[in-house]
């Protein structure tokens, strides 16, 4: 396999009860957005190793998370995980992300700000 490039990643956004903030937090950037209602619909459709980032509405980053996190890396994809949060215990974050969640968001977020931190972990994934 080649090196990768910015046609090879995707944005993939796992949320229940979709808004209208999340909508156009994705507005403008060069990668296809694809959204599923849970989890198990978003790895259902990964056939083959992905590159890009997960953007996840979690009620917070507990075990849920770091389960996706896991199940994302045993299948080879090189997949950013971002989660957006109703509710954030710092030492539940930091947990996170020191297992290898790349963000951890607390709503209500701004769309420019969520956008800038999906550019930014997507291009780590190239």
């Amino acid at each position: 396999m080649g090196p990768a490039t910015i046609q090879d990643a995707a944005v993939f956004v796992v949320e229940e009860n979709p808004s209208e903030a999340t909508h156009s937090a994705f507005d403008g950037l060069p990668w296809p957005v694809h959204r599923y209602p849970d989890f198990a619909a978003l790895l259902d459709s990964l056939v083959e190793p992905a590159r890009g980032c997960v953007v996840a509405s979690v009620d917070s980053p507990g075990e849920a998370a770091l389960t996706m996190l896991e199940q994302l890396r045993s299948n080879q994809h090189r997949l950013a995980l971002i989660l957006v949060c109703d509710r954030v215990d710092v030492p539940e974050a930091v947990a996170a992300m020191r297992a290898g969640v790349s963000d951890v968001l607390q709503r209500p977020v701004a769309a420019r700000a969520l956008r800038h931190r999906v550019q930014g972990a997507v291009e780590s994934r190239l």
